[in-house]
């Protein structure tokens, strides 16, 4: 049996995985990857991010995005979303 914290890493690290692979990133992105400084991240591409997301089915705030400074950001938006609040 695996922990809550165990799961939530795991579902972390696919959630990484998956925007990468979507995304074309090389590398492999975590939960401090910075979107700006790491990704070279502008507002095309984190538009882009939006309809990756959306394509899971969550639909992130959009109130969100401007406080977005690394993947984790990203990721913790998106469990927001599918989860509610932690």
């Amino acid at each position: 049996m695996t922990s809550r914290a165990t799961d939530q890493a795991i579902v972390e690290s696919e959630f990484y995985r998956h925007l990468a692979a979507e995304l074309e990133w090389g590398g492999a992105p975590g939960r401090d990857t910075a979107l700006l400084e790491d990704l070279g991240m502008d507002s095309l591409r984190i538009l882009e991010i939006l309809l990756v997301v959306e394509e899971l089915g969550v639909e992130l705030a959009d109130a969100d995005v401007p406080d977005w400074q690394t993947l984790g950001d990203v990721c913790q938006s998106y469990r927001r979303a599918a989860c509610g609040p932690e």
